[in-house]
């Protein structure tokens, strides 16, 4: 598999988990994200839930601690290093908002359909479940 089909921006356009038979989006259906992988073997993710938070004017690190708290619940986002194996890209995390994925390497299946490209990984929940989750992005227009 080329790099070069990666290699862009990329606009989410559904995350779905499964698990159990049944299927949720974490973030909503309306969920947003950008997903950058640039030439040179950067990558960067962001993903949030639509703006349902009524925030008041100035900035949130001025908010109560409860209510910032409750933002942490809106955003998902990583950057690092990215790489293919076989049929994996694997992300190596160097910055998050979550502070333990920090150091990890994170193992996406792939497959390309048009404009779109769907990752795919299993969740192992500390002996209670697993979670497939699939996300599907779509090449930013104009781009590659």
């Amino acid at each position: 598999m080329s790099r070069e089909r990666f290699i862009g921006s990329w606009n989410l356009h559904r995350w779905i988990i499964t698990s159990n038979g049944t299927s949720r989006h974490p973030f909503g259906e309306d969920a947003g994200g950008l997903l950058l992988y640039t030439d040179d073997g950067c990558m960067a993710v962001v993903i949030n839930k639509p703006a349902v938070l009524a925030i008041p004017a100035g900035s949130p690190y001025r908010l109560p601690d409860t209510q910032k708290a409750r933002l942490f619940d809106h955003c998902f986002a990583y950057a690092g290093q990215w790489r293919l194996e076989d049929n994996q890209v694997i992300h190596r995390i160097q910055q998050a908002d979550n502070p333990h994925l920090i150091g990890s390497q994170q193992s996406r299946t792939f497959a390309f359909a048009d404009n779109q490209l769907i990752l795919s990984a299993m969740e192992e929940i500390a002996g209670k479940e697993s979670r497939w989750h699939r996300l599907i992005w779509v090449r930013v227009a104009g781009r590659r």
